[in-house]
């Protein structure tokens, strides 16, 4: 399951740089510079996705991807 879960948060953090537009309609028009919001929360997708796969470094990342899911939430809400 956490394989699944690191490949599905690494997927869509890759489709933050391959398909920007997508996301930049739901940046909210208060945040700044909403390019660099998309690709940073991206990479963020990826780094933590990535450290959900190895044992020693899957706390951090579950813990990661929860405050990463706390700050977007208003953003998907709009």
């Amino acid at each position: 399951m956490t394989l699944v879960m690191s490949l599905l948060y690494v997927g869509v953090g890759i489709k933050h740089f391959t398909n920007i537009d997508f996301f930049l309609v739901i940046v909210p028009p208060y945040i700044p510079y909403p390019e660099l919001m998309v690709y940073t929360s991206g990479l963020f997708e990826i780094v933590l996705g990535v450290l959900l796969v190895p044992r020693k470094t899957r706390k951090y990342g579950a813990l990661g991807l929860l405050v990463l899911l706390i700050a977007v939430f208003p953003v998907n809400i709009s």
